[in-house]
């Protein structure tokens, strides 16, 4: 979004931080949903991180991106850190998300 004076609105992160159980999954997934978080955003992905490796998590944004050819094309097997597979997916979702606001 822009200001009343054309610029552009700085880049701001909240972060939701707790207890384990009082309810920080459920607040960020009502906001990720909500009709004025999705209007606003060009791309956006929910990944569950817990007990998933990089490169998991970085080929399901990519597959919610609609990026499935960049995954598939990579081939091979999906394990631990690989630095240049993970080097490509980096650079497929910098690609995929250009000047988009995320």
């Amino acid at each position: 979004r822009e200001t009343q004076q054309g610029q552009p609105k700085e880049l701001k992160v909240i972060s939701i931080v707790g207890l384990g159980r009082i309810g920080k999954t459920l607040l960020a997934s009502h906001l990720y949903d909500s009709p004025a978080v999705v209007g606003e955003y060009e791309a956006r992905a929910w990944v569950r991180a817990a007990e998933k490796g990089v490169r998991d998590v970085l080929r399901e944004i990519l597959r919610q991106l609609g990026m499935q050819s960049t995954i598939t094309s990579g081939g091979g097997s999906v394990g631990k850190s690989c630095c240049p597979r993970n080097s490509k997916l980096c650079a497929s979702l910098r690609e995929c998300l250009g000047t988009k606001r995320y």
